[in-house]
């Protein structure tokens, strides 16, 4: 049996720390072996944020775990990006990546008792729905993360307005201040790829282009997310 581990944590399992220590002590692995991440999942708010009351509850979680220090590693987790894009309106729409703000805090103000590994949920919400693809009734929208925000670039039904949305929404990404070019990573160079195809579409809209589907777009906004977090890490630690 593998004597390794990782517990996945929520704010509801974590208010019960008897449970916790029962459990560990009757897998019977030592905690230097175990990594715990605190997943805050869904709980992040702006409003959350800026109150503070986000920041205090992520400390207070953190810094009252028991045994803090004696697991191999700590993670905090979780995931601002909305359910679904029901409630956003077609055009451009943005939202603060909380997880990331609330992380750097965290580690800027260093009131915890040992510092915390970053994770997140990318550009999805933390409770995940498979696209439908027998009956796709999804928008032809676009997801990209920047610096420190969720950008939204907002279609209508893809299968009853058009999949060349889609490369109307590369060309403003391409033109948009926080896309990092198509050398970045390989979702950003399909963006330019689709953006060079609605370029073609414009000139001549009677040849065959492709211009993407809902999950490859999905796959190209989750690859630059993880791209522009590592980024972000790397630098962040000078590496």
């Amino acid at each position: 049996m593998q004597n390794e581990i990782c517990l996945r944590l929520t704010t509801l399992d974590l208010v019960n720390p008897q449970l916790i220590t029962h459990y560990i002590n009757h897998l019977g692995i030592p905690l230097s072996n175990i990594d715990i991440i605190i997943d805050l999942r869904d709980e992040l708010t702006e409003d959350k944020l800026n109150s503070g009351e986000l920041y205090t509850l992520a400390m207070g979680l953190i810094n009252n775990l028991a045994h803090l220090n004696e697991y191999r590693k700590v993670i905090l987790s979780g995931g601002s990006f909305p359910t679904d894009l029901s409630d956003i309106s077609v055009g451009l729409y943005s939202q603060p990546r909380i997880e990331w703000i609330l992380w750097q805090s965290l580690m800027n103000r260093k009131e915890l008792a040992r510092n915390v590994i970053y994770s997140d949920y990318g550009v999805q919400h933390p409770d995940f729905n498979r696209l439908s693809t027998r009956f796709p009734s999804v928008s032809a929208s676009v997801r990209y993360s920047g610096d420190n925000d969720f950008w939204v670039f907002r279609g209508r039904v893809a299968n009853r307005f058009g999949y060349e949305q889609y490369g109307k929404h590369s060309e403003d990404i391409l033109a948009h201040r926080e896309y990092s070019g198509p050398t970045f990573c390989a979702g950003d160079r399909d963006i330019e790829y689709y953006a060079n195809e609605y370029q073609a579409y414009k000139a001549n809209p009677s040849g065959n282009y492709k211009f993407g589907s809902p999950e490859v777009w999905r796959r190209i906004g989750q690859n630059h997310h993880i791209t522009k977090v590592v980024e972000q890490l790397a630098t962040l630690y000078g590496l």
